[in-house]
């Protein structure tokens, strides 16, 4: 008996195992993750359609080099998978989630940049009359400002309106982290594509509009937010804000035909859309959690208007359309969760967390 051939022999069942291991538990994985992969490859294709109708196309420059960074990150898991099968299938469900959001995200800033395309910014007029209008007949930001319109008060705000981006891209990362979570991260993934289809895109796109900040730019009546930004000014040349500067960047980088930052849309407002969103899911998962972000979420509101980048219908219908496609994400979720595949993936997280 030759002990080097049965060593050498016993060396390829091991692998041919592994390999078939890995195998399986990719299928599943992408079997588990299918509706989400599937609607987000079709919005991404929709996206980068856009420029065959003259329109914008998403932010390239972006995607290229995440994709690199994605896809080594899936590349160190094969040798990670020999060593610990169990952390490299729940890296990859994290992977796998972040990878989708950003996906999602991408193809959404291509149909936001081509809103004034599609349909000019006209609503503006209209959506600060209704704000006087639900206001008793003054605007939302005057309500604000004499208990949180003092220059660190501001400034606090926009430090906050800040923070909402590092936040929710942490979000597409912690969602897929917990296997015990992982109906919730289904839902969330579905939340978030709805949320973007039917409030950034659909409705923004109906309802066009650019906001307080910009009526000046395109020569829109602004008395009834005149005051704010003469305000909003003062407080930057005192503290220094980041608002006033980046709404001049981007209203540089429409004119310049760009789509850096993924253009320009007041109405509905996704930044109180996703915060609500955010809220939604880390009430799911963890109560105090839960409390803090819907405490982010209400100040995000408040900077919103005070800060000059939405009316207040606009962060109103956000977070009405966000709570709405929860709900609907959460039925579709509930129809998942009773297929064969998704059970056999969850019970795969849990057979493996441990290894």
């Amino acid at each position: 008996m030759d002990p080097t051939g049965t060593l050498s022999t016993s060396r390829q069942d091991a692998a041919a195992g592994w390999s078939h291991t890995a195998l399986r538990s990719t299928a599943m994985l992408l079997n588990a993750h299918r509706l989400p992969l599937l609607l987000t490859g079709i919005y991404l294709t929709a996206a980068f359609a856009l420029p065959l109708a003259g329109l914008h196309a998403p932010p390239g420059s972006i995607l290229a080099p995440v994709a690199g960074v994605f896809l080594g990150a899936f590349l160190l898991l094969l040798p990670l998978s020999r060593l610990s099968p169990g952390l490299a299938l729940r890296l990859a469900n994290v992977l796998t989630a972040a990878v989708i959001m950003t996906c999602i995200e991408v193809a959404a800033l291509g149909f936001k940049a081509s809103i004034p395309l599609l349909n000019p910014w006209s609503w503006d007029t209209a959506l600060a009359a209704l704000d006087r209008a639900l206001h008793a007949g003054s605007d939302p930001w005057r309500l604000l400002l004499p208990s949180a319109g003092q220059a660190y008060v501001l400034k606090a705000l926009d430090l906050i309106y800040g923070l909402w981006f590092p936040l929710l891209l942490a979000s597409w990362f912690l969602i897929g982290a917990g296997g015990r979570h992982d109906r919730l991260k289904v839902r969330y993934l579905i939340a978030f594509l709805l949320t973007w289809v039917i409030g950034g895109n659909l409705l923004a796109i109906l309802f066009s509009s650019a906001g307080p900040a910009f009526l000046h730019d395109l020569g829109l009546p602004s008395a009834s937010h005149d005051s704010l930004l003469t305000h909003l000014a003062r407080a930057d040349a005192r503290l220094g804000l980041t608002a006033p500067g980046l709404q001049a960047i981007l209203w540089q980088q429409y004119e310049a035909g760009n789509n850096i930052f993924g253009g320009i849309s007041a109405f509905p407002s996704m930044h109180n859309a996703l915060a609500a969103l955010m809220a939604l899911a880390a009430w799911q998962a963890h109560r105090a959690l839960g409390i803090l972000l819907i405490l982010f979420t209400l100040l995000i509101y408040a900077g919103s208007i005070l800060l000059a980048w939405h009316y207040a219908v606009d962060g109103i219908a956000g977070i009405a359309i966000a709570l709405f496609c929860w709900h609907l994400a959460g039925r579709m979720a509930c129809r998942l969760d009773r297929q064969p595949e998704a059970r056999r993936y969850r019970a795969l997280l849990r057979a493996t967390a441990n290894r």
